[in-house]
């Protein structure tokens, strides 16, 4: 009998709450870009040397996963002697409760409390090291589509070729190893230069002088033991890297060295915080412009105070409901419905008094209305409350602003009835 937790084709249910993690926000926020969409609500990458895929239908939805290795490397087939549940615990950071934390800073800041409910389910990944490092330093006056290309290219030029899922080739993330060996066989400066070749442009010089200082002048796990400092080690250390500032060191911090409380913060975020969040501060700028260390500092200061010591991950949920790729999530699509529905509303009427004098009064008349309309407005201020709160409010509106037009025609008590519909 198969085991409890697979299902058809190889596939098996993650332990995890679904309201835990949703896998359409989480995996394209901009943390890891290496997360491939493989098929409807399925996701995939190559990590540790195996291609897993994730799935969910809806973001509350249970997640399943399956893992595909290479011939050489295929685990026995008793599923506890693979070890990618383990894995993929550890990358998405399940042990931390994020129930408990979104009921916290719902709690404690009001504009959270009103983006929580279209952004569930956003989880910092526990991402290896090297590649959120050397990710990060690509970028540096990008978006988040160049710096997916970027990474791929390093991961197809430098990685370890893992295998194909449907036609598409996966390889893992580059290893110290791989790029000191490049730069050994045709020297350091034509590691650069291959790069630069690639697009990597002025990011080029970072990612080559950095690998190559973390391969040759450092212990082969100095970035891993960085999880074992403090915050203010951690950062300082990542700090004398080349191409890494205050915010990619903050982002390292973040997202693979355990740093909850880190908050990485550029003019995107700056500027969230002086809109939302009023943030002042002596010499902090107007919003735009070169983010320095001292501003950089004062916002993070700023939102730990707010957030608590995972305020790192409040950020990224503010941070990803701004983004203008989630600007509909979460929201009620609009409703087209052909039915019609009949309101009362006043309008104006000439009416014959028993004299022949004709004199204007208000009289109630049947107007019908499209449903069709309502629910289309409903949807433009469906992030201010809830849905069918504000569908009420709104179809009153509608009703109200039914307007009447002057139709001549006679009615049966003898009155001209005006009326536009």
């Amino acid at each position: 009998m198969e085991n409890e937790n697979r299902t058809m084709n190889g596939w098996r249910l993650l332990q995890t709450a679904a309201n835990e993690l949703s896998l359409a926000t989480t995996l394209k926020c901009g943390q890891s870009f290496r997360w491939k969409a493989s098929g409807e609500n399925e996701w995939s990458i190559a990590l540790r040397n195996r291609i897993i895929s994730l799935r969910q239908t809806a973001p509350a939805a249970p997640i399943h996963y399956r893992a595909i290795h290479p011939p050489s490397s295929s685990p026995p087939l008793v599923p506890p002697l693979d070890d990618t549940e383990e894995l993929l615990h550890d990358y998405l950071a399940l042990s931390v409760n994020l129930e408990n934390l979104y009921a916290q800073w719902t709690r404690d800041d009001q504009v959270f409390a009103k983006l929580a409910p279209r952004f569930a389910g956003i989880r910092i990944l526990r991402q290896p090291p090297l590649e959120n490092l050397l990710s990060f330093i690509c970028s540096t006056n990008n978006n988040i589509a160049r710096i997916t290309q970027m990474v791929d290219k390093l991961c197809v030029n430098y990685g370890t070729y893992i295998g194909d899922l449907d036609g598409v080739a996966y390889y893992d993330f580059p290893t110290l190893e791989t790029f000191a060996e490049a730069a050994a066989r045709t020297g350091e400066d034509d590691l650069e230069t291959k790069l630069r070749g690639m697009g990597f442009g002025y990011r080029a010089k970072y990612i080559a002088k950095t690998a190559l200082i973390l391969a040759h002048d450092h212990p082969p796990n100095w970035l891993e033991d960085l999880r074992t400092k403090t915050y203010q080690e951690a950062h300082e250390s990542l700090l004398t890297l080349s191409g890494v500032g205050p915010k990619v060191a903050d982002c390292v911090c973040l997202m693979s060295l355990d740093q909850h409380s880190a908050v990485p913060v550029d003019t995107h975020v700056f500027q969230i915080a002086v809109r939302d969040y009023k943030f002042r501060s002596k010499g902090a700028g107007k919003g735009t412009g070169t983010m320095n260390k001292a501003t950089c500092e004062a916002v993070g200061e700023f939102f730990r105070t707010l957030w608590g010591p995972y305020a790192g991950w409040a950020q990224s949920v503010v941070f990803t409901a701004d983004l203008r790729a989630f600007a509909d999530h979460g929201r009620e699509e609009s409703v087209t419905v052909k039915e019609e529905v009949v309101v009362t509303v006043k309008q104006e009427v000439i009416k014959r008094e028993d004299n022949d004098e004709r004199v204007m009064v208000e009289k109630d008349v049947n107007v019908k209305v499209k449903v069709e309309d309502v629910f289309r407005e409903v949807k433009e201020e469906a992030v201010e409350g809830p849905v069918f709160v504000e569908g009420k409010r709104r179809s009153r509106r509608v009703i109200e602003r039914v307007k009447v037009k002057r139709v001549k025609r006679e009615d049966d008590d003898g009155s001209e009835n005006r009326l536009e519909q």
